[in-house]
């Protein structure tokens, strides 16, 4: 298996070359680090996957540039913010390509789906709303695992993160959830409410 990492950033593209080698596999790894090399690393060789960093700007140029060599090369888009690459809607994505997108930060319990293609995308139908809740429940989780998400009832539970944790974990997440204009209660419980924002959940 060959797979091609583009990413300027030198220690985002460490950080996932370090956890792929983790897995047990055989790999050959090459990392792009401009724009200009990936477009000469992807016309020399042929690549399982293609994992893009979307925080460069020439991140949309490259996939357009893969997706017009082969519309079905597996790429991995690895994206912060909401917004489709292309200005397609997913299900053109899914009927005319091979890709799908990782919400940053990815982590490496992810990438035994993603080598496998049992991986399914973080963005697929997904409104602005649970795009920024699903973004802050990964945040968290990479520095908290044991927080919990409760997706259907849109809820997140704290009972196994360690008393001594949790005050600043309040605060993290509430920070989080104001900045992304989101409404919440708390409860005593220790758990935070987050109120959809066409507040048809009702508790």
């Amino acid at each position: 298996m060959r797979i091609l990492i583009y990413d300027t950033n030198k220690h985002d593209h460490e950080s996932l070359y370090q956890m792929i080698k983790l897995l047990p596999i055989q790999t050959i790894i090459d990392v792009a680090s401009s724009y200009e090399d990936s477009i000469h690393m992807y016309s020399s060789f042929e690549y399982t996957k293609v994992f893009i960093n979307f925080n460069e700007e020439n991140g949309n140029e490259f996939e357009k540039f893969v997706l017009d060599k082969n519309p079905k090369q597996k790429l991995i888009l690895l994206k912060e913010h909401y917004d489709c690459s292309l200005n397609h809607d997913c299900h053109f994505c899914q009927n005319n390509f091979n890709k799908f997108l990782v919400i940053k930060p990815i982590n490496i319990s992810q990438l035994p789906k993603i080598i496998n293609n049992t991986f399914e995308c973080e963005g697929y139908c997904k409104t602005l709303f649970d795009y920024n809740l699903e973004k802050i429940n990964k945040t968290l989780k990479h520095k908290y695992p044991t927080i919990i998400y409760d997706k259907i009832n849109y809820k997140f539970l704290l009972d196994e993160i360690p008393s001594s944790f949790v005050v600043e974990l309040f605060i993290e997440l509430t920070t989080l959830l104001s900045k992304y204009n989101i409404e919440y209660r708390i409860f005593e419980n220790k758990s935070i409410q987050v109120i959809p924002e066409d507040d048809s959940y009702v508790i």
